[in-house]
């Protein structure tokens, strides 16, 4: 026995010695990454950009309405612990306005479209593409220079923005999509009653169906008329501007849908599609003539990537980095209680930024841009208070809808002097529901049990532990009913409508953006761009007297690592936005951190190969029950009553 203490003894001290010095090893190690990105984590230089050259706008991104928050140090760390941020995010603001600077820079001669777009939650959607095609064209329209497209295997959003081209070509290849666009959800009703989870809900408007998933197996007939309307009105508005742009019947593009629905590069030439088909070498090599490249020594034409050219404009253009403004802030994804994080709009922390701009002077107008499905009510009207607050400082509100603007979404548009939205912008969805989850017969198939005190009669209304009795079904169905009620005031209130017009509008209806500019929810048809002009008009400021600022506004390196390691700094009740990593972002940078120094101590790569493949049918199935399982996670309103569009795909 002595002897096995003896072994015991020694081993737990090596393990403990083992880690000692691994610890120091990190230590050191992530003390030179920090000295690192003190070094090299600033933003980087504007590049030089020589005569005739062409601005490359690379689709192999995520385009979002919120610009990429990290640089590429901080980028980097973040792939590392969560891969679907590889791909890095192009704002949609800084796309359109390098493309109108584009257009007065003598050095660049045309623009150059490559690449596969990356779908994502928030980004890519129809609505930033639309206003992205419009750049494109006003690009030419001003200028006269080229833009020339070249694609592999377009897809229909790839195709979409690069049918703007006035020369575009496949590899040849390459199928061009024209299928249409198409919906399928998977619905986990008879799952989560096999394995006993019991599903519980209350919800006022006919068509308001995010719940349908955990209920039934099927799509409910409310539903499928809302889905084939919204998805009908969308694949009209492609297809026209499509066919606008490649000087194409409308009807020819219908018909080559419904018959074949794929094409190849022949096919795509012979109805005007496409304008032909060219190997990349091919393409460089006329390219390098263009930009008067003709060694042969050079490998390839004049060019400068669009992301390298965003940096460049302030330089380029002299444009002051203060004075007088028009903010833009972004409420991008669910909204959610508390301070929120990646993809998710916490109402606390987007309240906290609005306070910090209407005490700002140099802030004179504020253009909201909203790309949400929506979420919690009461955080929703934490947003919504704030916002009237600010419009009521005399500083003018204008909301933007961008692809999302519903349910929670629209709740907090609701003050805006003026309201912006694409033709495919999907708004409305003025309704409530609430959701409740029991684990007690899956628990008992387990051998577990649950039993207890309370103290009153409703003490334990928010147990997983059984099912809600009809008393307390009622009581929260009357919750939903007022909440609902307040969302129609609101709405009534805002909009100036009848409450009468907005009760036979609302019930949970979906809109898109040109139904809502009928019905009086939105005012015109107009992108982000649009909606910052009318606010710097209403402002009163002149043109090239002011300048445009995003928030949240994106942060370096170093200041990110330094707020990682520490609080927030702030009072317990801050009037101001909070500065701190919060959440989920806090985590995903640590162990991002962590990686990357172990693997300078192991001497493996830290990071994923970036290599990213289309996905399977399978792939996406699983991908799609994964998404609708984790919206779960953001469901944490405090009454459990949530203001949330259904699940999309555009």
């Amino acid at each position: 026995m002595g002897t096995f203490l003896r072994t015991l003894g020694a081993a737990l001290l090596a393990n403990l010695l083992s880690a000692v010095l691994a610890s120091i090893l990190l230590l050191v190690c992530a003390g030179g990454l920090i000295a690192m990105f003190v070094l090299f984590g600033g933003q980087p230089r504007p590049v030089p950009i020589p005569n005739n050259t062409f601005l490359v706008l690379d689709l192999d991104t995520a385009i979002t309405d919120m610009p990429e928050q990290a640089d590429d140090l901080m980028h980097s760390l973040l792939a590392a612990a969560a891969p679907e941020r590889q791909k890095k995010r192009t704002g949609l603001l800084d796309l359109t306005s390098a493309l109108a600077h584009a257009s007065d820079d003598p050095d660049i001669c045309g623009v150059f479209i490559k690449g596969s777009l990356s779908d994502t939650q928030n980004g890519s959607g129809y609505a930033p593409l639309a206003e992205l095609r419009r750049a494109l064209l006003s690009f030419h329209e001003k200028s006269g220079k080229p833009i020339v497209a070249w694609l592999e295997d377009p897809s229909l959003k790839n195709l979409y923005v690069a049918s703007a081209a006035t020369r575009l070509l496949v590899h040849p290849a390459s199928d061009v999509d024209m299928r249409g666009l198409s919906f399928t959800s998977p619905y986990f009703g008879p799952a989560l009653r096999k394995y006993g989870i019991g599903v519980q809900t209350v919800k006022v408007g006919k068509y308001k169906s995010a719940i349908e998933p955990f209920l039934s197996d099927k799509m409910g007939d409310a539903d499928r008329e809302q889905r084939q309307h919204l998805y009908g009105g969308l694949w009209g508005s492609i297809v026209e501007d499509i066919a606008s742009s490649r000087k194409i019947p409308p009807a020819t593009l219908h018909a080559m849908a419904a018959a074949r629905g794929i094409l190849d590069a022949g096919e795509a030439r012979k109805i005007g599609l496409i304008d032909g088909s060219a190997g990349l070498g091919e393409i460089i090599d006329g390219l390098k003539n263009v930009t008067n490249r003709r060694n042969p020594k050079e490998r390839t034409f004049a060019q400068v990537h669009v992301r390298d050219y965003i940096r460049s404009v302030p330089a380029r253009f002299l444009i002051p980095s203060d004075g007088d403004c028009v903010a833009v802030l972004y409420a991008e994804g669910e909204i959610v209680d508390g301070a929120g994080g990646e993809d998710a709009v916490g109402g606390d922390a987007l309240a906290a930024i609005l306070r910090q701009l209407r005490e700002t002077p140099e802030v004179k107008a504020l253009v909201l841009r909203v790309n949400s499905p929506g979420g919690s009510a009461y955080a929703s009207e934490i947003i919504r208070l704030e916002l009237e607050r600010f419009a009521a400082s005399e500083k003018p509100v204008v909301v933007s809808m961008g692809r999302y603007a519903a349910s929670g979404g629209y709740w907090i548009s609701t003050p805006a002097a003026e309201i912006f939205a694409e033709r495919t912008t999907i708004t409305g969805s003025i309704g409530v529901f609430g959701i409740m989850f029991d684990f007690k017969d899956a628990a008992a198939a387990l051998g577990i049990h649950f039993d207890g005190v309370k103290t009153a009669r409703y003490a334990d209304i928010d147990t997983l532990s059984r099912p809600k009795d009809p008393e307390e079904i009622a009581l929260l169905q009357r919750q939903t009913d007022k909440i609902y009620d307040n969302f129609i005031n609101i709405v009534a209130k805002g909009r100036n409508l009848d409450r009468e017009k907005v009760l036979e509008i609302a019930e949970g209806r979906v809109w898109l953006g040109t139904d809502a500019v009928k019905l009086g929810l939105a005012d015109t048809i107009g992108g982000l761009g649009d909606a910052v002009e009318s606010a710097a008009r209403r402002a009163h400021l002149k043109e090239g007297a002011y300048i445009v600022r995003q928030f949240p506004e994106p942060s370096t390196t170093l200041g990110m690592l330094t707020r990682l390691f520490r609080d927030n700094g702030e009072d317990p009740v801050a009037g101001l936005a909070p500065t701190g990593l919060q959440g989920r972002d806090r985590a995903w940078i640590t162990n991002a951190f962590l990686r990357k120094s172990a693997s300078v101590v192991l001497g493996v790569p830290a990071f994923p190969s970036a290599t990213a493949l289309p996905q399977s049918p399978a792939a996406r199935t699983a991908s799609q029950a994964a998404n609708l399982a984790a919206t779960l996670e953001k469901f944490n309103d405090r009454r459990h009553v949530y203001a949330r569009l259904p699940w999309w795909e555009l």
